[in-house]
């Protein structure tokens, strides 16, 4: 059995304004990808792509989520499936954090090897200093 708590994982930032933390990172052999994310009022997530599907759960808050030319508002407990390849973003329109979890769905063989080379999700270079100079808070609540 393997526990983790959130709270214990380095985050780190993508997409521009996302803090997430990948969560069981190297811990199972067969493992893809999951990620708890925060994203904090008035921010948005850099629209971009994946060769994989990918599942938003909504944990708290509310946005509008945008995959392909659709946009559609999104609350806590929602469920969002994006197909591979499909361009998405998240943008957090209210007054509270978005916190939801991401799970990458069977990638290929292709994109499970750049998981395991730890390529599959790739963090903003500029975290630490986007952190340093307190433009993110990445504090989990």
């Amino acid at each position: 059995m393997i526990v983790e708590n959130v709270k214990d994982i380095k985050p780190s930032v993508a997409h521009d304004q996302l803090i997430v933390r990948t969560l069981l990172k190297g811990k199972l052999e067969e493992f893809h990808g999951l990620w708890y994310g925060i994203l904090k009022p008035k921010a948005h997530t850099a629209e971009h792509t994946h060769p994989y599907e990918e599942f938003y759960f909504i944990l708290s808050g509310s946005g509008i989520m945008t995959v392909g030319n659709e946009s559609q508002g999104v609350n806590r407990l929602d469920i969002i499936a994006i197909p591979g390849s499909a361009n998405h973003g998240l943008v957090n329109n209210s007054e509270d954090d978005i916190t939801y979890l991401c799970v990458a769905a069977p990638p290929t063989i292709e994109d499970r090897d750049l998981f395991k080379r730890g390529k599959g999700f790739m963090p903003d270079p500029d975290y630490k200093r986007i952190v340093d100079e307190g433009r993110i808070d990445t504090t989990v609540r």
